[in-house]
């Protein structure tokens, strides 16, 4: 119907609140959703937003690509599989899917495409490993999970860590065995970049590995919080950014806009899922309710 998620799962949440509890009803749900936005973790939201806007709006990501490229060799599907290793990273980094997935596309598919690599072993590759962002800390959903069932989003992350890489464990294996297997869907490259290229490309990889350690490192260390440590990303980013001279007033400002407006569409999203979550758990759909319910018919 075209409706957004946000207003699909809210307006769902008032129709059959309404429906089963009248109009008081809308008292639980206006509740549940103020308490949503008194929680701390709201503010780790735009934070990892404007780490994946950051590096986005940077050369980061072409640079970090072409050090794949080159490290790709002349293996069948080394491309692939780089694609694979840059989308997966380009997740870590921005904690984003549809970022990370149109990014590794713009840049790889007219690179894959000049070495006639098969072009739906090229999207399923960028595709499946672009949704990884979903899995790999920071994750924006794990975030939004964490707060609507009171996990902890440090546990969260380190799920995601490991479940994400040995899904890219798994894609990359698919890759190697399907190029040998048939070596004309993904072809080798005919020639190979001079060593002292390759180790120059790594200098790229650094500032994004710093980016993504400073995250993990402050969360599952115990230094810092989620939200603490995503100051800490956001911190890194502006620091590796100014450190490559991209940092201006046209950059600071397109960078604040874009994650204003995606932290918005979040934001109301958390606010939709909370409505929704009061109302499905009041009508008796989770057992905790259901037990809670009972003792309190009891009691009385």
């Amino acid at each position: 119907m075209g409706v957004s998620l946000a207003f699909a799962m809210g307006g769902t949440a008032v129709i059959f609140g309404l429906l089963t509890f009248g109009s008081t009803g809308m008292y639980s749900i206006v509740t549940t959703m103020f308490g949503s936005m008194w929680s701390i973790l709201l503010s780790a939201i735009p934070l990892f937003v404007f780490i994946g806007v950051a590096l986005a709006r940077s050369k980061i990501a072409h640079d970090l690509y072409h050090a794949f490229y080159l490290w790709s060799g002349r293996t069948n599907g080394g491309l692939l599989l780089g694609t694979a290793g840059f989308a997966a990273t380009l997740s870590a980094m921005t904690g984003s899917c549809a970022a990370s997935t149109m990014t590794t596309g713009l840049v790889g598919i007219p690179a894959m495409d000049k070495r006639d690599y098969d072009r739906s072993l090229v999207l399923g590759t960028i595709g499946a490993s672009g949704t990884l962002g979903i899995l790999t800390p920071p994750s924006i959903t794990l975030i939004v999970i964490g707060m609507q069932t009171g996990q902890s989003v440090g546990r969260l992350f380190l799920g995601g860590l490991v479940s994400g890489l040995l899904l890219l464990g798994i894609f990359l294996l698919y890759i190697a065995i399907r190029s040998y297997m048939r070596p004309e869907l993904a072809p080798g490259s005919a020639e190979v970049a001079p060593l002292r290229e390759r180790i120059g490309a790594l200098r790229s990889v650094f500032l994004p590995l710093v980016v993504i350690l400073s995250v993990l490192i402050s969360i599952f260390a115990g230094i810092a919080t989620p939200t603490e440590a995503a100051a800490v990303g956001a911190a890194a980013v502006i620091i590796s950014v100014a450190i490559r001279r991209e940092l201006n007033w046209a950059y600071i400002k397109d960078v604040s806009y874009e994650t204003a407006a995606m932290t918005g569409m979040v934001i109301w999203i958390v606010f939709g899922a909370s409505a929704f979550i009061a109302v499905y758990g009041g009508a008796g759909a989770r057992p905790s309710c259901r037990t809670s319910c009972a003792a309190l018919m009891s009691h009385r």
